[in-house]
């Protein structure tokens, strides 16, 4: 094991970015904006994540956009932000697709849509993002999103109960049992059998 050294890791990483290295770049610009192993400074971070985001990375594109939604380092932009997280999220990226679901859903950066919201959340969850699984399970309960489907809607609540957050395992939990009571037996099986199916 190495022994941790955020000034020798931040100095390593700048070296790489320096070349060019779009993973270094967003990497140190992680580290930047937290001030970890190096000053902080949230436009230096911006200005990282502009670097990589320009050849591609579609980590860099969630992380600038996420930096105009808030005006964290550059001038609020919601708008820019949101089309750089749909940039990465059309490319097939997973945090970015859970990303422009939650933009979609409250109609930040974009006009308020919860069908489309509900198609993203679907691409993520299916990628494993517990996050998506919740909000892609509260969606199939929401008229406004489409047809409403409560038995995949247990379905992903059983499977975001199973993720790593402590906090979302317990809403997920919280509210599959919510769900279940007010389903019938053979409906709470089928989600069961479902959600097995989907996790092997």
């Amino acid at each position: 094991l190495v022994k941790r050294d955020p000034v020798k890791g931040a100095a390593l990483l700048r070296s790489a970015a320096d070349r060019g290295d779009p993973k270094a770049q967003n990497a140190l610009g992680q580290l930047v904006l937290k001030g970890d192993g190096v000053p902080r400074d949230a436009a230096g971070a911006a200005r990282l994540f502009g670097r990589a985001a320009k050849a591609g990375l579609p980590a860099a594109q969630v992380n600038l956009g996420i930096l105009y939604i808030q005006g964290v380092g550059v001038s609020a932009d919601q708008r820019r932000g949101a089309a750089l997280i749909r940039q990465a999220a059309t490319s097939g990226f997973r945090g970015a697709q859970f990303n422009l679901g939650v933009l979609l859903e409250s109609g930040i950066g974009t006009a308020k849509d919860p069908v489309a919201a509900r198609k993203w959340y679907s691409l993520a969850a299916e990628k494993g993002s517990a996050g998506a699984q919740f909000n892609l399970a509260l969606l199939l309960l929401d008229p406004a999103a489409g047809k409403t489907d409560p038995v995949g809607s247990l379905k992903w609540l059983l499977l975001a109960a199973k993720g790593k957050t402590p906090g979302l395992r317990q809403k997920s939990e919280t509210a599959a049992l919510e769900l279940a009571r007010r389903l019938s037996k053979s409906q709470v099986a089928q989600a069961g059998e479902a959600a097995m199916e989907w996790a092997r």
